[in-house]
């Protein structure tokens, strides 16, 4: 009994962690990413998140002993729909580092991408257009600089 038990564990825990490996790897067999960013855009929905913030520690042992070890990296907000508006990416002075916003129209669809300098200037703007049928017909790239 107690290694039928045993099997019986290990054979969940292998099939859990395929589930998370499937999940995690970016194929596409399991979920699009346009089912990927519908179940993520559910669960933020759903939680009422309109906000994220990371912070990042020193794991380093030596470090332990100071009282701010860690620092705010990233910033995120999301509108009432679960989808990206804004991305701030800071270093450990606070100083912003990369800068995004993010615009959807009334179906939800993602129609503008803007890109900004450290010193808050626009860098580059991505504009699309879809169809009646949702289709995206239409891209428009602006660059302050040459693209690479």
């Amino acid at each position: 009994m107690k290694k039928q038990f045993s099997t019986l564990i290990l054979v969940c825990l292998a099939l859990c962690s395929r589930a998370q490996i499937f999940y995690t790897d970016g194929s596409n067999d399991l979920f699009s990413n346009n089912a990927r960013t519908d179940l993520m855009r559910k669960k933020l929905i759903d939680a009422h998140i309109v906000g994220l913030k990371v912070y990042r520690y020193d794991a380093d042992s030596s470090n332990a002993k100071k009282k701010d070890n860690g620092y705010l990296s990233q910033d995120l907000t999301y509108d009432k729909n679960g989808n990206l508006t804004r991305w701030y990416e800071k270093n450990k002075r606070g100083r912003i580092t990369e800068h995004y916003n993010y615009l959807y129209n009334d179906k939800n669809q993602y129609i503008q991408f803007t890109g900004f300098k450290r010193n808050g200037k626009i860098k580059f703007q991505m504009y699309n257009s879809y169809d009646n049928d949702g289709n995206c017909v239409d891209t428009w790239r602006y660059y302050s600089y040459a693209p690479p």
